[in-house]
């Protein structure tokens, strides 16, 4: 089970990632939205999928895509 309990930067990179006009996205872009380095973005990235609210695919050599789970757009999109 996913954990909800998360930072308010957390839920910033949550916000991006769920605000992204495309549904899966490499942490480059993440990292574009947010003003920050693509090695910072990995590493938030990364932390929201330990927590289960993040999930993540290889795709290629080097690549990896991240989509949001159901529970990570619900805590995207509330005030708190």
């Amino acid at each position: 089970m996913p954990s909800t309990e998360v930072t308010s930067i957390q839920r910033e990179y949550l916000r991006a990632l769920v605000e992204h006009p495309d549904p899966a996205v490499t942490a480059i872009e993440i990292g574009d939205a947010r003003g920050v380095s693509k090695q910072a973005a990995y590493n938030a990235l990364e932390k929201l999928v330990d927590k289960g609210l993040v999930e993540k695919k290889k795709v290629g050599s080097r690549s990896v895509i991240y989509w949001s789970t159901p529970t990570a757009r619900q805590i995207a999109r509330s005030d708190s």
